[in-house]
């Protein structure tokens, strides 16, 4: 099966850990300093993880959550400007018009930014796309990344009926964190397992450890070569836990101590340290040195955002009155 990661490929097995850890580094940077960042601290494996499963030219939807690491990793901008990004200043690409550095697309890496501020929405979108390939014949797939509490959504429903019956060539990727921010998995959604939602429009799924990097990677390149291959959307539900808050404004007292104590040894960074050593023979000081090159360009990254110049509203409405005007052109 295509990119089963064996004992020679150490190197790329080093390079997803990078990616994972700099995710982990750059959130916890932006987030002590005061940057207003919706993190994805516990579950970094699922989106990272999740373009190592798919081919470069493939399209993936940029989750709210995070650090935006799909742009980053993509190549479609740096970690200054992203950085920049959090922190309302004016980076060297970075659009001033965004909200959070999550919302950008970049057509060109394959990038869908978040487009809609209402949890779930992006799902159609993900099906445009997916159509798109489909009727162009480009051979591409489309990931689109959700959390739990877009399932309850009508445009979930919609977008998994439409895929099937059209046959498109979309992966729907579950974060099951059991939250949709403070509400628990029973009390928002009738059913026992997420799981049972494509089954019900005959769409294949896949239960996994969202938290195991190898194992998202592996399961989303299976869903990919499905779905590439003509027959249809694939699903994978993958289990996670978000060890932090749901924003900087979230108080964070609603979930269970247990829980917290088994997914905090259950942490992405620890699984894939351990794959390191075990497999690879990769040496704690070989991954010590790794995370200390990420942290280290981290700050330089924040550095150099907090000494940009701040966004105005003024220029914000400016260039959205621009797109506004040339959208009326347009249909003209």
């Amino acid at each position: 099966m295509a990119l089963r990661i064996c004992e020679t490929d150490r190197e790329k097995a080093l390079k997803m850990f990078r990616e994972l850890f700099m995710s982990r580094t750059a959130q916890a940077t932006i987030w002590n300093n005061g940057g207003r960042i919706v993190r994805d601290l516990g579950e970094e494996a699922i989106p990272i993880g999740s373009l190592f499963g798919l081919e470069d030219t493939d399209i993936i939807s940029c989750y709210f959550r995070g650090d935006a690491a799909n742009l980053r990793i993509r190549g479609a901008y740096s970690p200054e400007d992203i950085m920049a990004g959090w922190f309302y200043r004016k980076g060297i690409s970075n659009p001033i018009t965004y909200g959070y550095p999550n919302s950008w697309t970049d057509v060109e890496h394959g990038v869908i930014g978040t487009t809609s501020s209402l949890i779930g929405a992006d799902a159609v979108i993900c099906a445009g796309a997916a159509l798109a390939q489909k009727m162009q014949k480009t051979g591409r797939v489309v990931l689109f990344l959700a959390g739990d509490g877009a399932t309850s959504k009508g445009d979930f429903y919609e977008t998994m009926n439409l895929a099937k019956l059209k046959k498109l060539p979309l992966i729907i990727l579950i974060r099951n964190n059991n939250y949709a921010m403070s509400t628990t998995m029973d009390r928002n959604i009738a059913i026992d397992s997420f799981a049972d939602l494509p089954k019900t429009f005959n769409i294949p799924v896949k239960v996994i450890d969202g938290n195991d990097m190898l194992e998202v990677a592996q399961a989303v390149s299976e869903a990919a070569e499905y779905a590439r291959s003509g027959n249809g959307p694939a699903a994978i539900v993958a289990k996670t836990f978000r060890m932090g808050p749901h924003t900087i404004d979230d108080e964070d007292e609603y979930r269970k101590d247990v829980d917290r104590s088994y997914w905090i040894k259950h942490d992405p960074v620890l699984i894939m340290e351990n794959h390191l050593k075990d497999r690879w023979n990769v040496s704690s000081e070989e991954i010590l040195k790794i995370k200390e090159e990420c942290e280290k360009e981290a700050q330089a990254a924040y550095e150099w955002a907090a000494g940009r110049p701040p966004i105005g509203i003024e220029e914000v409405i400016r260039e959205q009155q621009k797109a506004v005007d040339m959208m009326w052109r347009e249909e003209k």
